[in-house]
């Protein structure tokens, strides 16, 4: 009887081999043997750096990410980090379209942009970030701040960067969260606009536009 038992086992296991199953051997807990097949197929996908995730997107450089406005028409005023979601710069347009689906046109208002806000990438996520908010964001005085053009990783090439003061101390930070390991930037002396110092006020690193000195 044993030896029926251990044929019929062989030839099931030949009969789901050629099938192009599997099959698993198990003790059913008498002493004797059965059998269990499964047949099964894998499939694997990837996801591009675009794929969201929440109101976040995934991200491979810091240099992929930026900061839009979080709902439809932003702020009348001059946004906080909490009015900004950081997003892969290819999936901006698709969240625009949208938050923006139901809406029926925007206010006519005055909206400044925030030169403190930026976007990096970490852990490969987009991130928002706010100068100002940070244990380093903070002064004493002038001596403590500097002027930066934008806070992309480098300043040389980024005339079109807004004009901001950031800590000193703030810099070498800011920089390990939006350049990319073992990245230099081209040695160069930026060129802020005429009169613009780095101030501090109220705890934070400011512009201060001083008056420029005249030709007479």
């Amino acid at each position: 009887m044993r030896m029926r038992s251990l044929v019929l086992v062989s030839g099931l296991l030949g009969l789901l081999a050629a099938c192009g199953g599997t099959a698993a051997v198990f003790d059913d807990g008498t002493g004797g043997s059965g059998g269990s097949s499964s047949s099964s197929s894998s499939s694997s996908s990837t996801s591009s750096s675009s794929s969201s995730s929440g109101t976040q997107t995934v991200c491979d450089e810091s240099s992929e990410c930026v900061l839009t406005d979080k709902t439809c028409c932003g702020v009348c005023s001059m946004p906080d980090l909490d009015d900004k979601v950081a997003l892969h710069e290819d999936d901006v347009f698709q969240y625009r379209e949208d938050v923006c689906v139901d809406s029926e046109g925007c206010p006519i208002c005055y909206s400044e942009p925030n030169p403190d806000l930026f976007a990096y990438c970490e852990a490969g996520l987009c991130k928002g970030a706010d100068v100002k908010g940070d244990p380093l964001g903070g002064c004493v005085g002038a001596s403590d701040c500097k002027l930066r053009l934008g806070l992309e990783c480098c300043e040389c090439g980024n005339e079109d960067g807004l004009l901001t003061a950031i800590p000193i101390a703030y810099e070498q930070k800011l920089q390990e969260l939006v350049c990319e390991p073992g990245f230099g930037c081209p040695e160069c002396a930026p060129v802020y606009p005429i009169g613009a110092e780095p101030w501090c006020e109220a705890g934070h690193c400011v512009v201060m536009y001083m008056d420029a000195p005249s030709d007479s």
